[in-house]
């Protein structure tokens, strides 16, 4: 009864109104930073707005105890509760100690997430799909808002950041073309017909190339390579559509000729500064390496080094001996589920935050981090196959 084995697929339909809920919440999530889009805010202190980081981490820790228990996972469902409850009260006796744990935070507010997809059917699991597709083409919209009518308030932004860098409603630009790259490969791989994903990708692709990431870039061309080579047998409709997707973002930077100067793709994919920069300090952290790498770093002493890699950023919080104890008991509990079909647009979302995570920390990136929880789901819990019926 208590289950503690968090990849079986044994799980319940899950309740209709906390599942509407959840499709509602995909939407707020994309434009959860919409306030600081209009005040042209692109950096906070560390200790501002709490409550607005905050509230999400409550939300998705009420959602998460929802999916255990649906799941029948009371044990874990409770254990999570306890040890918020723990955190929460380290957190009102010293504020800085939220800073400690943020990642702590994500991991056991977001962990239930990656029983989502199976404790839903294949429709309410397109209906997911639908929102998030939809948030996207919000978030591209509000792209354009920013280009076009809050140039003023933007414009010593854009000149520091080497042109144009849209944020929108997601607070930082690498942040928005990893979501908006995630939902364009949901919605290639999706059912919808031919004339409705090829608008719906205009309109993603838009955000995507105005966000001016190249980690975005890069990753979401080496997962439709991936894609193309492993799957030859996929519907031919999906590769109609990448040509579709070049073509018509090729038209599109053509277009856009007149404002040509101010675009950051032919800048970002000319000067790679930033880039380097990146490879130094990553380069630092490892000539650094001492016997202090195996244990957590508490005091961020090497937070710099890190900050942008989600992987380097695991090292260096939980320290190779305790991260290594981790991966072991995932490795315990977790098989690669190759079986379910229906879920395989998540997989390669899946396979696209692993490769984006070398270069962004995927785990702090907000919306995208319950993306990458429920994709990784997909990829290691088995769909548990029931009817369409849900709980009312």
């Amino acid at each position: 009864m208590l289950g503690f084995n968090p990849s079986s697929s044994n799980c319940e339909p899950i309740n209709k109104c906390a599942l509407n809920l959840f499709y509602v919440w995909v939407l707020v999530s994309s434009l959860y930073y919409i306030s600081f889009l209009f005040s042209g805010e692109v950096s906070a202190a560390a200790d501002a707005n709490l409550w607005h980081k905050a509230f999400k981490y409550i939300f998705l820790a009420s959602f998460t105890f929802i999916i255990l228990v649906t799941a029948r996972r009371y044990l874990l469902a409770w254990s999570m509760v306890l040890f918020l409850t723990l955190f929460a009260g380290l957190c009102l006796l010293d504020r800085e100690m939220l800073y400690r744990i943020d990642l702590l935070l994500v991991l056991l507010s977001m962990f239930g997430l990656l029983m989502l997809l199976n404790c839903l059917n294949e429709h309410q699991v397109g209906r997911l799909v639908q929102v998030i597709i939809f948030s996207a083409v919000l978030v591209s919209f509000f792209s354009f808002v920013e280009i076009y009518f809050l140039r003023d308030v933007y414009s010593d932004y854009w000149r520091a950041t080497g042109g144009v860098r849209s944020i929108s409603s997601l607070y930082n630009p690498n942040n928005m073309g990893l979501y908006q790259s995630a939902a364009l490969i949901l919605l290639i791989s999706s059912d919808f017909r031919t004339k409705p994903k090829l608008i719906l990708a205009c309109l993603i692709v838009f955000g995507l190339a105005m966000s001016g990431s190249r980690t975005a870039w890069v990753s979401l061309f080496a997962v439709l390579c991936f894609f193309y080579l492993f799957n030859s047998r996929k519907l031919r409709l999906t590769r109609f559509l990448l040509f579709c997707l070049v073509g018509l973002l090729f038209v599109f930077l053509l277009l856009a000729a007149n404002y040509f100067q101010y675009l950051s793709v032919p800048s970002r994919l000319s000067n790679y500064e930033s880039a380097f920069i990146r490879f130094e300090r990553y380069y630092d952290f490892f000539v650094g390496f001492d016997s202090s790498y195996f244990f957590p770093d508490w005091e961020s002493a090497r937070a710099g080094f890190v900050s942008e890699s989600g992987y380097f950023t695991l090292i260096n919080y939980f320290g190779l001996l305790p991260l290594s104890v981790l991966l072991v008991l995932f490795v315990f509990f977790f098989k690669p589920n190759v079986n379910s079909r229906d879920v395989l647009g998540w997989k390669l979302v899946f396979v696209f935050y692993l490769i984006a995570a070398l270069f962004e920390n995927v785990l702090n990136s907000f919306p995208n981090n319950q993306l990458a929880f429920m994709s990784a789901g997909a990829f290691f819990i088995p769909r548990k196959e029931f009817s369409s019926r849900v709980v009312t």
